[in-house]
């Protein structure tokens, strides 16, 4: 036996859902985990993206499949923390219906511009805002994202209005 733990576990593949885009950094995360369990394992490990709806359609997945340990998530706060907080009923409670096996990764947020916009410093894209009102956007991973909510709290500390464009994922086109 590997070093997977409970006596023939796993007996046959494993699937990790990852409820974002493919090509975004939990997908990749997911992927370069795979190929170190299935080789401490004995078999594989999937990774499947089921994507949306903030990360909530995947953890739906999860928590109704069977408690086995054949299905994992790839969670992260959007669809733990923060889908449960918007959405009226998400189809899950992360406090019931999820236990935390183990906790692989920090993501840190960044705020970026081109290397050639005239903005040098977070005072610079700030100022600019408040002189041109709603006249500049940014983009986020989509409604409720993480990105999102972050420079909603910038908007709100700084006193800035600025157009959100919500794409369907950060690796989505």
């Amino acid at each position: 036996m590997g070093s997977g733990g409970a006596e023939g576990y796993p007996s046959r593949p494993v699937t990790i859902v990852v409820p974002f885009a493919a090509g975004q950094s939990g997908d990749i995360l997911a992927r370069i985990l795979s190929e170190p369990l299935s080789k401490s394992w004995g078999k594989a490990l999937i990774v499947d993206n089921k994507t949306g709806a903030g990360g909530t359609i995947g953890s739906q997945f999860v928590a109704k499949a069977a408690p086995d340990g054949y299905t994992l998530l790839l969670g992260s706060s959007g669809p733990m923390a923060i889908a449960p907080n918007l959405i009226k009923n998400a189809g899950y409670d992360p406090r019931r219906d999820f236990t935390a096996i183990m906790n692989v990764a920090g993501v840190a947020q960044a705020l970026v511009v081109p290397a050639n916009s005239k903005y040098k410093t977070v005072q610079d894209l700030i100022a600019d805002a408040k002189a041109r009102p709603g006249k500049l956007s940014y983009a986020s991973g989509g409604n409720g994202s993480t990105q999102h909510l972050t420079m909603e709290m910038l908007k709100q500390r700084t006193g800035i209005s600025m157009v959100h464009i919500p794409y369907k994922g950060v690796g989505a086109d």
